[in-house]
C-alpha cells in the first residue's frame, strides 16, 4: 500500500504541472520582462529542434507552480539571507533597493572614460548646431539613485577602481566641452534630500517630491524671470502600499510608504493627445495649453525623454504653448522629425546609467535642422 501511495504521489507531482498548465494560466510575477510566447509548430522548427528549445523556454515561464516556488525562494533569499534573488537588483540598507547597472562599471580601471568624453564633445557640438538653427538646447541629466543616496548602498560585491559616478564624469567633461543650458539636477536634489525623501526605496525613479524639485529646477532654467508663474499647485497624499519596479524585478511584493499626486491644478487649460505608443508603456504625447488670460506660455518645445520624466512631465505640461514629449533618445527618429523642426526649445533628458550608450550624429541633425527655421 505504501509503495502504491508513493508511486501515486510521484505521478501526481510529475503530471500535475502539465495537466494544470493545460487548463490554468500561471498568474504573472510582474518581473519587468516579457515572458516567452507560445512557440509556433513548424516543420522547420521540429527538424532543427528549435521548437523544443522554444517550448522549454515557454514551459519554464508558464509552468503552473512557478509563481509559488519563485516567490518562496525569493522570500527566503531576501528576508532570511538578505541577498538579492535577482542579478539586476542590489539590496542596500534599510530597505533601499538599487539597479545594479546604475553603479560604476567595476571593470573600469581608471576615471578616464572615453565614451563619456566623446559624448560630451558631441553634446557641445550639438548645442552649437541647435543654437545656430535659431533654437535653444537644454540638456537634462537624471541622476541615478546611488548618486543621490549613496549612504544606503551598503557593501557591493565588486567596486570600480574609479569612485566617481558617471554623473560626476560627465560634469567634468562638460567643463571642457560646455553646453550652455545644462540643467544640473544633482545639486538641488542633494540639497533637498535633508528635508524629504526624493526617490522611492523600491523603485529606480524619483518620487513626486523629487519630481517637484526636478520640475521647478527645469522651469527656472527655461524662464528665469517668470518660472513661478508656470509652477502648478500640486496636492500630495501618502500611500502605505507603494511597490516599485525593483520590487517587481525581485518578484516580491515589497511595500513602502510613499507620496502620490492627489491633484494638480495648472495655470492653463491642458489638452493631451497620445501620438504614439511603444509597447503600450512608452507613450508619446502632444500637449497643448491655453492660459485663461493673455499671459504668455513657453514656446513650442520638443522633449526627448525616458521614464524619469514621467512624473515631472505631469508638473510642467501646463507651461507650454505646445509640448511634444517623445520617448526616444534618437533625435533623427522620423516620427518626431516634424516636431523637432517646428519647435523653438529642444529639451533632451536621459538617465545617468545610459550615458555610455547615447551618441549623436551631429552632421545629420544639423542637416535636418537646416531644412526649416523655428516658428
Amino acid at each position: 500500500m505504501a509503495h502504491r501511495l508513493a508511486i501515486g504521489l510521484f505521478l501526481v507531482a510529475l503530471l500535475s504541472p502539465i495537466a494544470g498548465g493545460l487548463v490554468i494560466s500561471a498568474p504573472p510575477l510582474g518581473e519587468n520582462r516579457r515572458l516567452a510566447a507560445t512557440p509556433e509548430v513548424t516543420w522547420a522548427g521540429l527538424r532543427d529542434a528549435s521548437f523544443f528549445s522554444a517550448y522549454e523556454r515557454y514551459f519554464n515561464d508558464h509552468f503552473i507552480y512557478r509563481r509559488f516556488l519563485t516567490r518562496a525562494k525569493n522570500w527566503i533569499d531576501f528576508h532570511l539571507f538578505r541577498v538579492s534573488p535577482a542579478t539586476k537588483v542590489h539590496v542596500g540598507l534599510d530597505g533601499w533597493l538599487y539597479l545594479r547597472e546604475s553603479f560604476p562599471d567595476p571593470a573600469r580601471e581608471s576615471c578616464d572614460d572615453v565614451e563619456i568624453l566623446t559624448l560630451a564633445k558631441q553634446l557641445h557640438e550639438l548645442d552649437g548646431v541647435i543654437d545656430a538653427s535659431g533654437r535653444t538646447f537644454f540638456l537634462i541629466l537624471a541622476p541615478d539613485k546611488p548618486t543621490i543616496y549613496p549612504e544606503y548602498v551598503g557593501p557591493l560585491p565588486t567596486r570600480s577602481h574609479c569612485a566617481k559616478s558617471r554623473y560626476q564624469l560627465l560634469v567634468e567633461a562638460l567643463a571642457e566641452f560646455p553646453v550652455k543650458h545644462f540643467v544640473r539636477l544633482d545639486l538641488p536634489l542633494l540639497h533637498a534630500k535633508a528635508q524629504q525623501q526624493l526617490y522611492y526605496r523600491t523603485d529606480t525613479h524619483w518620487n513626486p517630491s523629487g519630481s517637484m524639485i526636478v520640475a521647478e529646477t527645469l522651469l527656472q532654467q527655461l524662464s528665469p524671470s517668470r518660472w513661478r508663474e508656470y509652477v502648478p499647485t500640486v496636492d500630495l497624499d501618502t500611500t502605505p502600499s507603494f511597490s516599485g519596479d525593483l520590487s517587481r524585478m525581485l518578484a516580491l511584493d515589497l511595500k513602502e510608504s510613499a507620496p502620490f499626486i492627489k491633484d494638480i491644478r495648472y495655470q492653463a487649460d491642458v489638452h493631451v493627445t497620445t501620438r504614439k505608443s511603444l509597447n503600450d508603456d512608452r507613450p508619446w504625447f502632444r500637449i497643448t495649453a491655453v492660459p485663461p488670460t493673455e499671459a504668455p506660455l513657453l514656446p513650442k518645445t520638443i522633449l526627448y525623454r525616458d521614464s524619469f520624466m514621467s512624473l515631472p512631465l505631469e508638473m510642467i505640461k501646463g507651461s507650454f504653448t505646445r509640448l511634444d514629449a517623445v520617448w526616444t533618445y534618437d533625435m533623427l527618429d522620423p516620427d518626431a522629425a516634424d516636431d523637432l523642426r517646428t519647435s523653438r526649445l529642444v529639451l533632451f533628458e536621459m538617465a545617468e546609467r545610459y550615458l555610455p550608450l547615447v551618441s549623436f550624429d551631429v552632421p545629420a541633425i544639423a542637416a535636418a535642422l537646416r531644412e526649416t527655421t523655428p516658428p
